[in-house]
């Protein structure tokens, strides 16, 4: 088996979200793989899982001496898709939402809404707001605060 058959590229062709597997379309071929597993950072205890979309492009290793058994490896920036950012760190979603962080800033824009469940939500240092709505009251230092 040559090292062009083990090391492919190709495109997302279908998703299992629930398997964490997907199918991949190679172009020399006429027809898609199975289900081949995705590489993820993190699998077990705390998860990462970013599921591929249809047409991406993505790395294969195809597994040798077994037919259509492989890993998809990751995606592959090119002409088409560029990298969302120049520095930092950036998750850019389809809809125009994003998390970015560059030199020590965090930006967080949602196109829709932010729901934050915890316990307590502690902030250090100043906090802006355009608006508060507060349900059940806001307390200054333990008592209940009514602003002047």
């Amino acid at each position: 088996m040559e090292l062009s058959e083990i090391i492919r590229i190709g495109n997302i062709d279908s998703v299992n979200i629930k398997a964490g597997t997907a199918r991949v379309r190679f172009e020399d071929l006429d027809d898609m793989t199975t289900e081949l597993q995705m590489i993820s950072s993190r699998t077990q205890g705390d998860k990462v899982y970013f599921p591929y979309e249809i047409n991406e492009l993505v790395l294969c290793l195809m597994l040798p001496n077994q037919e259509n058994v492989g890993f998809i490896l990751g995606a592959i920036y090119n002409e088409v898709d560029k990298p969302p950012v120049t520095e930092g760190l950036k998750i850019e979603m389809k809809d125009g939402s994003f998390i970015e962080i560059v030199k020590g800033k965090m930006t967080i824009n949602m196109v829709s809404e932010i729901v934050i469940n915890t316990s307590k939500l502690t902030i250090n240092g100043d906090l802006e707001a355009n608006n508060i709505n507060a349900k059940q009251g806001i307390s200054k230092a333990g008592a209940p605060y009514i602003h002047p």
